[in-house]
């Protein structure tokens, strides 16, 4: 019965990381995409923290920023301040609600094939490719896992 555990977790950590490897793909392809987008001018109309559930650490700290851009007309809301924002510490929070403060103007990018999908920062920042090495990294410790596990499953 210990064997068909090791291997259920081996395997469900393979399935995760490959999961979590296609997301941060799809993000990475955007990034680089967002380099090419227009951009107009836009103004922060919220600006404060935030937290989400995070396990039995309880929640997390994250930035929540709103603001309003115009497109051909359209006015539109986003709240997309990075392609990597996540749940993090408070002082990273707090940093980013202190950058884009509530009234500011702002430069928005936009997707000119979906205006209404844009971001305030875009492009490649540094946290999406650590993210995927660490993926990769969860990845080849569930190989290393499940291989094991088969190994001794056969040697019994």
């Amino acid at each position: 019965m210990k064997r068909h555990t090791a291997r259920f977790f081996a395997t469900t950590f393979v399935a995760v990381s490959i999961a979590l490897l296609w997301h941060l793909a799809s993000l990475l392809h955007e990034a680089l995409r967002s380099s090419e987008w227009p951009s107009v001018p836009g103004r922060i109309v919220s600006s404060q923290l935030g937290s989400v559930y995070c396990g039995e650490s309880g929640g997390c700290t994250i930035p929540e920023v709103r603001y309003v851009y115009s497109v051909g007309g359209q006015s539109l809301t986003g709240n997309r301040v990075s392609f990597m924002t996540v749940a993090t510490n408070l002082s990273f929070a707090t940093k980013t609600v202190e950058v884009f403060p509530r009234g500011s103007k702002v430069t928005v990018y936009y997707d000119p094939k979906a205006p209404a999908h844009s971001v305030l920062q875009n492009g490649l920042d540094l946290s999406l490719p650590c993210a995927i090495i660490s993926a990769l990294a969860f990845l080849v410790i569930g190989i290393l896992l499940a291989v094991q596990g088969f190994r001794t499953t056969n040697a019994a």
